[in-house]
């Protein structure tokens, strides 16, 4: 579903701070069904469309990601914050997340 991430590749500067050793890079996989379920809470939370490749970055707040990473010991139990970007929507309609929704039975 999510299909605009345009990058093939990380820009030089965020390479050099993950190579750096100072900065610790958690990589988690979320499924198309949390993506789309993200985009449309994220919608009714804030009522503003976004499409599936931000709702993959939406998915590891609202799936339970981020308490599992903590549960795990991966992230600080302490963590009180978690800082989102959030972009894109030019490629999404309301027909769009409609479909889906029946798509995933959501």
């Amino acid at each position: 579903i999510a299909k605009s991430l345009g990058s093939l590749t990380v820009c030089k500067r965020t390479y050099e701070l993950y190579t750096s050793g100072k900065y610790k890079l958690l990589s988690e996989v979320v499924t198309d069904r949390d993506v789309v379920n993200a985009c449309l809470r994220f919608a009714d939370d804030h009522r503003y469309i976004v499409e599936p490749a931000c709702g993959a970055t939406l998915a590891a707040i609202y799936s339970g990601t981020i308490s599992a990473l903590q549960a795990k010991g991966q992230l600080p139990a302490s963590l009180s914050s978690v800082l989102v970007i959030v972009c894109g929507g030019a490629i999404v309609t309301l027909d769009m997340l409609q479909k889906w929704k029946e798509q995933f039975s959501l």
